[in-house]
């Protein structure tokens, strides 16, 4: 999962599977269902549906399909809250059309201010 790769260490990475695995490519998820109503959430939200942002929102659905217990973090402005709860529009819809019911679920979300709890109870 190379979203959570910095870009430089992406290409290193990239390399090392190259010499590991010669003449291979990794496996692609067909994310084509997601990605089209992706742009429909957009649209929906009068948000301009650019690749970063797109491509944003795919790497938050990939890293809360490999991870349980996600924290987003970033630079102010850097799309976090857009990317989540488009990811969730999406999922939602696709749920509702009945799309690849068994990729696309209904998504609840329970926001928690980490600042009303201490350290030990967030992280365990």
């Amino acid at each position: 999962n190379l979203s959570k790769m910095v870009s430089q260490d992406k290409t290193l990475f990239e390399n090392l599977l190259n010499d590991a695995f010669p003449g291979t490519e990794p496996p692609k998820e067909d994310l084509g269902a997601l990605t089209k109503e992706i742009r429909n959430q957009l649209k929906i939200a009068n948000l301009d549906p650019s690749p970063v942002l797109i491509q944003k929102v795919i790497e938050t659905y990939m890293a809360f399909n490999t991870r349980h217990g996600n924290m987003l973090v970033g630079n102010t402005m850097g799309a976090k809250t857009t990317a989540w709860k488009i990811l969730k529009a999406a999922q939602d819809a696709l749920w509702e059309k009945k799309i690849e019911t068994d990729k696309y679920q209904a998504v609840d979300v329970y926001l928690l201010n980490p600042k009303s709890i201490t350290n030990p109870e967030m992280y365990g």
